[in-house]
């Protein structure tokens, strides 16, 4: 059976370590973003698409209309948070598609290392019939499947010409 190898490629210890560096720099140039729990998150307003365009005319209309607006409304802080929602929005479609390709490379190497992994546990379950040494270890393997209801891999039966 050939290996599964949905993924090829390798990080050197220097890249992951230049790569969180990266991610390190990104943060601190964003020392305002904030953690809000669940609860927090539920009891807020929340801005979709169509709200976009109605915040960016309300906020034209504070800086055209100011004799409307009272002396404690601050339109400037409107025109900054808006504008920081247009930058944010920009920096999450990249980083969202970034996470969304790491995570996916983890799932599918994921998928190979557990192909893998089945078949080399299936071999030593073959070999463990012969030899005690490896029986042993095979013992420990089969911990990983204990209380699971699906079938163990099958054995992978290899022929040697």
């Amino acid at each position: 059976m050939p290996a599964q190898k949905l993924v090829n490629g390798v990080l050197t210890d220097a890249d992951q370590t230049a790569v969180k560096a990266s991610v390190t720099t990104a943060q601190s140039k964003l020392p305002f973003l904030i953690t809000l729990t669940t609860k927090e998150k539920s009891r807020l307003r929340k801005m979709g698409p169509k709200s976009v365009e109605y915040v960016n005319q309300t906020l034209m209309a504070a800086t055209n209309f100011p004799k409307y607006m009272p002396a404690s409304f601050d339109t400037q802080t409107l025109g900054e948070h808006t504008k920081l929602i247009e930058q944010l929005l920009d920096i999450q479609m990249v980083t969202a598609s970034f996470l969304e390709s790491i995570n996916d490379t983890i799932i599918a190497a994921s998928s190979d290392a557990m192909v893998a992994a089945d078949e080399v546990y299936g071999l030593l379950k073959t070999a463990a019939k012969h030899d005690s040494a490896v029986k042993t270890v095979v013992s420990e393997m089969a911990k990983r499947y204990e209380g699971q209801s699906k079938p163990r891999p099958k054995k992978v039966v290899t022929t040697v010409l």
